[in-house]
């Protein structure tokens, strides 16, 4: 399976959702993440993916996995639980993971993106595909 084809399944099961933050975006906002990395095993299915903001993508990639590989992992982890927590519908460990995690994503993902803007050559790029 290719990203965008588990990207869209997930979309189906989750809507336009990312799902660190949980802001409710468009399609194309979002990026298929693999919880396990591809270079380690890690297929594109739904089961290993989540879709993310693109920024909070690369923050999770360039600022964390770079930097701190035990965050990194723990993130991971918290990923699936959450998945797993939504599959099974434990109302408690959802509740948990969008108050208490995902306002601390959205102010990561806030920061990163003040800090980082999009040049403008990216934004080009993105709307010619």
């Amino acid at each position: 399976m290719k990203n965008g084809e588990a990207k869209n399944i997930l979309i189906n099961q989750e809507g336009c959702k990312c799902l660190l933050t949980g802001y409710v975006v468009s399609r194309e906002q979002l990026t298929f993440h693999h919880i396990e990395k591809k270079e380690h095993g890690g297929q594109a299915t739904p089961e290993n993916g989540a879709n993310l903001l693109g920024k909070i993508h690369e923050w999770l990639h360039n600022a964390i996995e770079h930097n701190n590989l035990e965050l990194f992992i723990l993130i991971n982890e918290c990923l699936l639980n959450y998945k797993e927590a939504m599959r099974t519908n434990n109302i408690e460990l959802i509740r948990q993971f969008e108050e208490e995690c995902q306002p601390l994503f959205q102010e990561e993902y806030e920061n990163y993106s003040q800090e980082h803007p999009v040049k403008s050559y990216q934004k080009n790029k993105k709307r010619r595909r």
